[in-house]
């Protein structure tokens, strides 16, 4: 299968790039990535 990504990405990259966003604050965190997708968790919490 082709990759989609231009360049190589880890879930290491994609949690590092984000940690600028709007992510950090829901609490999204990458759990995997490969050829042609992405995995993410959102944690849930109770307030």
């Amino acid at each position: 299968m082709t990759a989609v990504w231009k360049k190589p990405l880890s879930t290491e990259i994609l949690n590092s790039i984000c940690q600028k966003g709007l992510s950090v604050g829901l609490g999204i965190s990458f759990s995997a990535c490969g050829d042609d997708r992405m995995e993410a968790r959102l944690s849930a919490e109770n307030r």
